[in-house]
C-alpha cells in the first residue's frame, strides 16, 4: 500500500496552475488503484478549501473588474451624481456606454467560461477529498 500525504500549500500551487485539471486527473486516477490512498488530515482538507476558495474567487472578481468597459477604455471615473442630475456627459462616458453595449454579451459568456472552469476544479477537488482511498484523519 501506498500512502500520500498532501501539502497544503503543494496542492494549492498545483490545482491553481494551468495543470490543475490535469493533475487532479492524475490524483483520482492513481487514487482508483486499490494499492494507493491519500491520508488528509481535517486540518488540512479545511485550509485547503478555504484557500482555494479565497484564491478563486479573487480571480473571478479580477477578471469581471478588468473586463468592465470603463476599465478597457482606461476612463479612470465615472460621472458624479450631480453630472447625472445635469445630464452632463463627456464624450468618452458616451462611447463608453455604446461600447459597453456591444460588448456585454461576449463579457458575460466570458465570464460563465471561466466560472465554469473553477466549479469543474472544485468538484475534482470534492472527488478527490470524498474518493474512497481517501481517508480523513
Amino acid at each position: 500500500m501506498k500512502y500520500i500525504f498532501i501539502d497544503t500549500n503543494l496542492f494549492i500551487d498545483s490545482v491553481t496552475s494551468n495543470e490543475g485539471e490535469n493533475i487532479l486527473s492524475l490524483i483520482i486516477k492513481q487514487l482508483n488503484k486499490k494499492s494507493v490512498k491519500i491520508v488528509l488530515p481535517e486540518v488540512i482538507k479545511a485550509e485547503i478549501l478555504t484557500q482555494y476558495a479565497y484564491w478563486k474567487d479573487g480571480v473571478i472578481e479580477n477578471v469581471k473588474g478588468n473586463l468592465t468597459t470603463m476599465n478597457i477604455l482606461g476612463v479612470k471615473e465615472g460621472l458624479t451624481e450631480t453630472d447625472k442630475k445635469n445630464k452632463k456627459k463627456n464624450k468618452g462616458e458616451t462611447e463608453a456606454e455604446k461600447i459597453n453595449c456591444v460588448i456585454e454579451p461576449h463579457r458575460k459568456v466570458m465570464i460563465k467560461k471561466i466560472e465554469g472552469h473553477y466549479k469543474s476544479i472544485t468538484k475534482k477537488i470534492e472527488q478527490v477529498f470524498k474518493h474512497k482511498n481517501t481517508e480523513i484523519i
